[in-house]
C-alpha cells in the first residue's frame, strides 16, 4: 500500500522509512514494528529511523533526509504551525515538489492508520513477527493468514484489502 501513495517520486525504502518515522512519532508500535522490518528487508536501517525520532540531528542519516524527516515532523506533531518555510527548507535541500507531495501522502496514510490500528487495540508484535508479516505481504494468501491470526487475537474483524497489498 505504501508504494500506492501519492506519485512515484520516493523509492520505496524511503516510503518505509517515512511509514516507520510517523509511527514512531505517534507511538504506534504495531505499525513501527512492522514497518521497521520492511525498512530493514529494502536494505535500509531501521536503528537511524529510531534515532532520528527521538535526535534528529543527531541521527545517522544524510543532510538531505533530515531535512525531509524535519519536514515530515512539522507537519505530523505541529500541523498548525507548518507553511511555506518548511517547504523552503526542504527545497532547499534538494527536495523537489513532486517529492515532498508524495511525502505528504505517505505521511497522512499512517497519521490514518495509525489511529485505526490504536483505536482498534492492535498488539504490539516482536521483532520476528513484524519480519514475517513485512515479508508476508509479498506474498497475499500468507498475509490473509496472518491478518486472520491478528483478528482472531484481537476478537474483532480488520478492513483489509490484501489484493492491494
Amino acid at each position: 500500500m505504501v508504494e500506492q501513495l501519492g506519485n512515484d517520486s520516493l523509492p520505496p525504502l524511503l516510503r518505509q522509512q517515512i511509514a516507520t518515522f510517523v509511527s514512531r512519532l505517534n507511538q504506534c508500535v504495531y505499525c513501527s514494528a512492522s514497518h521497521s522490518a520492511d525498512v530493514d528487508i529494502l536494505g535500509g536501517d531501521a536503528l537511524a529511523i529510531e534515532q532520528a525520532v527521538s535526535n534528529l540531528d543527531a541521527a545517522p542519516i544524510d543532510d538531505k533526509d533530515r531535512e525531509l524527516f524535519r519536514f515530515v515532523r512539522a507537519l505530523v506533531t505541529s500541523p498548525d504551525d507548518f507553511g511555506e518555510g518548511n517547504w523552503n527548507r526542504a527545497m532547499k535541500a534538494g527536495w523537489r515538489n513532486d517529492e515532498l507531495e508524495s511525502a505528504i501522502y505517505v505521511a497522512a496514510w499512517f497519521q490514518f492508520m495509525n489511529t485505526i490500528a490504536t483505536g482498534n487495540l492492535i498488539p504490539a508484535t516482536d521483532r520476528a513477527t513484524a519480519l514475517e508479516l513485512a515479508r508476508s505481504r509479498q506474498k497475499p494468501e500468507m498475509y490473509r493468514e496472518l491478518v486472520d491470526s491478528l483478528e482472531e487475537q484481537i476478537g474483532k474483524k480488520i478492513s483489509v484489502n490484501i489484493e492491494s497489498r
